[in-house]
């Protein structure tokens, strides 16, 4: 899951994985980055192509990943998502790491 937040942290979209969907952000993501294996929609892109109306807000991006088991794990943002993030300007990323913290980049 990936939550963007404004300057106040207030949530602006919300984004989640999807093993079935795509978008042609994310179809235009892998192929710049020569990964065009990787077209399922990814929670960060999904995050960011929901509203992009009000993308000037994009201050922040959250990302967490739940285990099948409740557990939380590793969900730093991959190549593409960084470059995604990157182009859209979100200033702070977090994630959380293996051991329930949360990272920053």
């Amino acid at each position: 899951m990936a939550i963007v937040t404004d300057k106040y942290n207030r949530v602006v979209t919300i984004g989640v994985n999807s093993f079935q969907k795509t978008h042609p952000k994310q179809f235009y993501y892998a192929s710049k980055l020569n990964q065009q294996d990787r077209i399922y929609l990814h929670a960060e892109i999904h995050a960011i192509t929901r509203n992009v109306k009000r993308s000037l807000n994009f201050h922040s991006i959250y990302i967490v990943r739940i285990g099948q088991k409740g557990e939380i794990k590793l969900a730093a943002p991959c190549d593409l998502c960084r470059k995604a993030i990157e182009d859209v300007r979100i200033k702070e990323i977090y994630f959380t790491n293996n051991c329930g913290e949360v990272g920053r980049l």
